[in-house]
């Protein structure tokens, strides 16, 4: 749970400072020629601030457990993950 929570957190504060620095981010990494193409003028800024957002969301979706960075599958040569029991 603590790991969930600081995923978010790490999310949310990486998402905030994309937002809130999209300008500065843009000119020290320059333009991107296919959201400017394809999103109008203005459109890396744009692309920037959907990332920020989506980013944030998935830190949320991890918090509250929508989102598993470990899954568990089931067991090699078992079926749905039962542990097979001996026939007497």
């Amino acid at each position: 749970m603590i790991g969930r929570i600081t995923i978010f957190i790490l999310c949310l504060g990486a998402g905030l400072a994309i937002l809130r620095y999209t300008l500065q981010w843009v000119n020290t990494i320059g333009k991107n020629a296919w959201a400017e193409e394809h999103m109008g003028g203005g459109g890396t800024y744009t692309l920037w601030k959907l990332i920020a957002i989506l980013l944030i969301i998935f830190g949320f979706m991890v918090m509250i457990g929508s989102v598993d960075l470990h899954p568990k599958g089931p067991e090699i040569g078992t079926e749905s993950g039962n542990v097979p029991t001996q026939s007497e």
